[in-house]
């Protein structure tokens, strides 16, 4: 594998962690792992003219632990598009909720008024009851006398 000329490159950590000799010595030397952590998504420089490495932050580095760079204008209207779908459907989201919020409101109430009027019809109900019995009550007594 070699460097494509009139490519640009960037090291990848992923990449270079995929090899286990370099998990090792990113989790023994400190200096390594700095280095590794702070050229990440770096630029490759000074490739050979063989195309076989390249240096970052003064450390040489081969084509198969980096990635091709993307131009910047593909890079920044992808994530203009991202981020405009994600504020999409976060608006969307935050709407579908206060509809929601609106609708809970809305059968509150009437359950309230349902309820209410529950309640009246249940004291007249009661009442009528009472009176019923009132009436069977006088009507005992009266064939009593």
């Amino acid at each position: 594998m070699k460097f494509q000329p009139g490519k640009k490159y960037t090291f990848s950590k992923a990449k270079w962690l995929m090899d286990t000799g370099n998990v090792w010595t990113y989790e023994s030397y400190q200096s390594i792992r700095d280095w590794a952590d702070k050229s990440d998504g770096q630029e490759v420089v000074n490739i050979t003219t063989d195309g076989t490495a390249g240096y970052v932050n003064k450390h040489i580095v081969t084509p198969e632990y980096c990635d091709i760079a993307k131009p910047c204008l593909h890079e920044v209207f992808g994530q203009a598009v991202k981020r405009l779908l994600h504020e999409d459907r976060e608006d969307k989201i935050l709407e579908r909720i206060s509809m929601i919020e609106d609708e809970i409101d809305n059968h509150k109430h009437s359950i309230f008024l349902l309820e209410d009027e529950q309640e009246t019809l249940l004291d007249e109900l009661r009442e009528i009851q009472e009176q019923d019995r009132l009436a069977e009550d006088r009507v005992w007594r009266q064939m009593k006398l």
